[in-house]
């Protein structure tokens, strides 16, 4: 999309759909002075946010471990106000929703009765989205630049994941996967799951994102009888994997075919990739299906 493109469109700020272009927020405003906020990407088929309560909750966990007040917002009917403005609604589309603690004063000590600043914008998806998730993506690892409590939770704090994904692209790959004391974590905007034999493999959540669509993903291949373990990935195992995916609103399922100069398995995606692929679509189409015909 171009930066032409993207002006013309509108973005919700505080309650109001308003043109991208005369959106304004005060220079004083914290998210911009030190990056004290919060954001959620929520995936959108067709009109509908898929998993949307999920993401308000963690999004409701993460303002109380900030002690960031959120304001009440209807987000189902402000998701769609938006994607509408946006002509949006008949295509699959992201969401962001982003929550700082409003203008105050300079300082770091947080003011004691903050006006949060809530914004949230729409993007159609990228193009280049379905082949990659057909194909597989190339990825690089990166040493882990975020770590401890911070780490779980989706705070405007994104350099680590800017400067990881710049090397990536250097490196013509499509993601970066941090790792840490030898061990894969995860990636700057996903999660990691790795196959090994029949038994799919993903690491704890101690000091990671808890990824909305990697709890689903598990659920799903629970369901489907697939044998799921959540352990730590040492960075050597990858040369025996027999698949590797990442998983995010965004991306889904979006199987890894290289990790640096690794093929990983055959260097296609695998049938378990294929299956979970299959399974978190029919899941989208019946949740989403039922909630569009509401």
């Amino acid at each position: 999309m171009s930066e032409a493109q993207e002006l013309s469109g509108s973005v919700w700020l505080n309650g109001r759909v308003v043109p991208a272009a005369r959106a304004r927020v005060s220079a004083l405003d914290r998210g911009f002075l030190y990056g004290d906020g919060l954001f959620e990407t929520v995936r959108c088929y067709r009109g509908v946010p898929f998993l949307l309560d999920g993401h308000i909750g963690r999004m409701a966990r993460s303002a109380e471990f900030l002690a960031l007040p959120l304001p009440e917002v209807d987000w189902l009917s402000a998701v769609r106000k938006l994607l509408a403005a946006n002509h949006l609604l008949e295509a699959d589309a992201s969401v962001r929703i982003t929550v700082t603690r409003g203008a105050a004063p300079p300082g770091l000590v947080p003011p004691r009765s903050p006006r949060p600043t809530v914004m949230a914008f729409a993007l159609p998806l990228p193009r280049t989205l379905t082949r990659e998730q057909r194909l597989g993506v190339r990825v690089i690892t990166v040493p882990l630049y975020r770590c401890g409590p911070l780490a779980a939770h989706k705070l405007l704090d994104y350099v680590p994941a800017i400067l990881a994904r710049a090397a990536a692209a250097k490196r013509k790959a499509r993601e970066a996967l941090y790792v840490h004391d030898g061990m894969v974590c995860e990636a700057t905007t996903a999660n990691v799951f790795a196959v090994f034999g029949n038994t799919l493999v993903t690491p704890p959540l101690n000091e990671l994102l808890p990824g909305i669509t990697r709890e689903f993903v598990l659920s799903l291949a629970q369901s489907a009888g697939i044998q799921t373990i959540e352990r730590a990935i040492r960075i050597e195992e990858l040369h025996r994997a027999d698949e590797l995916f990442l998983t995010s609103a965004v991306l889904e399922v979006l199987p890894v075919t290289r990790v640096d100069e690794l093929t990983i398995g055959t260097g296609v995606p695998g049938p378990i990739t294929r299956q979970l692929q299959q399974a978190y679509r029919q899941r989208v189409n019946q949740l989403c299906g039922a909630r569009k015909r509401k």
